[in-house]
């Protein structure tokens, strides 16, 4: 898409002339090590947020749909405010005996996980 209309000619951005370098010649310029987390495993499944409480200064509740099912978790207070889980917060969970691993992607962009409790 061009905007010509708009004014003076734009100028085409690298990407899309047709002079592409081969993927063997590409290097990668990061050098931070960043937490991976296999999400195509069958142990992590979407966790999505719906609503969030605070029903005393230790703990928040969650209400979230995983795996098809409604769900209650509280977390401790400070570590998910810490997390900054909101309702568009895109998340994975896993559950571990009566508790959800639930991974977010924290501030900086890297994968983190939170544990959170059945109520």
């Amino acid at each position: 898409m061009y905007f010509d209309d708009l004014g003076k000619p734009w100028e085409k951005h690298p990407c899309t002339t047709n002079k592409r370098k081969s993927s063997r010649h590409l290097t990668s310029t990061v050098t931070n090590k960043r937490k991976v987390i296999d999400y195509t495993s069958s142990i992590y499944k979407p966790f999505i947020i719906e609503k969030i409480s605070y029903p005393d200064m230790e703990w928040i509740l969650i209400q979230a749909k995983y795996n098809n099912y409604k769900i209650q978790v509280k977390f401790a207070r400070k570590k998910a405010l810490d997390a900054n889980l909101r309702k568009v917060t895109f998340c994975m969970a896993a559950k571990q005996d009566n508790a959800y691993l639930v991974s977010y992607l924290n501030e900086t962009g890297q994968a983190d996980v939170i544990k959170g409790y059945c109520v």
